[in-house]
């Protein structure tokens, strides 16, 4: 069974069989969802943009993203960005990569591509209760019955005691970009949901994230060191705040902005084509 790599287009992911192209990136941002499927209905099927008609409150975003991404500017009047908002243990958003890889290969060429990093659980130590255990492995069978060619290897539960914290992954993220850059990100979004879906690893582990690492091909002792640096854990609280002023509080999410306005774009599972219609739509 194939792993459709998040970023798709880039990357040097060596042990999974990822699709790639050839065609130029356009990535530029680090990598969140609640596993309350009770919301996704909500957030995915309803549609609606903020227009930051302050330009105070644009301008504060505008700083802030800059910041926090040098590369990435909300100056450029007439500019188009897509927001992928996601957390790597988040079990939708293992669910969307085929959807978000055909979705990037259909974009126009002339839209940015930003990973940005939800924060679905903070750190903690303590195993996860045993209603949350079952409430995920819910979630997991609905989304085998909902989404066709994913499947979760059920082995987690019993090779592992389960920690509801997503925190460590998500600086693993961030830890790969400072190696690699984005295709550093891509890679170990690949390798974590790999390591968690389907070989029942446990990612809330520094050590299954430092094999992670390894796998990849990045300097696993730099790697550690940048997993516990206040400089990643700083950066992960900004793209988490980041994440919240794109209104993005359930995962997966995409935001699309083009000039002084953020639109929420449907998330669609099954058909890419209705989220490309939507981006299409609001530029034309």
């Amino acid at each position: 069974m194939y792993s459709y790599c998040p970023g798709g287009e880039i990357g040097r992911h060596k042990g999974l069989k990822i699709p790639r192209t050839l065609r130029p990136c356009r990535f530029d941002s680090g990598p969140g969802h609640q596993e309350n499927t009770i919301n996704h209905n909500y957030i995915f099927h309803k549609l609606h943009w903020i227009d930051y008609a302050s330009y105070g409150v644009y301008l504060y975003l505008s700083c802030f993203t800059s910041q926090l991404m040098p590369e990435f500017s909300t100056s450029t009047h007439g500019s188009r960005r897509l927001f992928y908002i996601y957390d790597p243990m988040c079990s939708w958003c293992y669910a969307f990569a085929k959807g978000w890889y055909a979705l990037q290969q259909a974009l126009s060429a002339d839209i940015q591509i930003i990973y940005v990093v939800g924060g679905l659980a903070p750190d903690t130590v303590e195993p996860m209760p045993e209603t949350m255990r079952t409430m995920i492995q819910h979630t997991w069978r609905k989304i085998e019955k909902m989404v066709p060619g994913v499947q979760f290897n059920y082995d987690f539960w019993a090779c592992n005691t389960p920690i509801r914290s997503t925190y460590p992954a998500c600086r693993a993220m961030l830890a790969a970009k400072k190696q690699e850059g984005v295709a550093g990100l891509v890679d170990m979004l690949c390798a974590i949901q790999t390591a968690y879906y389907q070989q029942a690893q446990n990612p809330s582990l520094p050590e299954t994230l430092t094999a992670c690492a390894g796998e990849i091909g990045l300097d696993i002792t730099l790697f550690a060191t940048d997993l516990v640096s206040d400089n990643i854990n700083i950066a992960l609280k900004q793209e988490i705040q980041l994440a919240r002023k794109l209104d993005a509080f359930s995962f997966p999410a995409l935001r699309f902005m083009q000039d002084e306005k953020l639109y929420s774009i449907n998330v669609e599972y099954l058909d890419h084509q209705k989220m490309l219609n939507e981006i299409n739509t609001l530029i034309a």
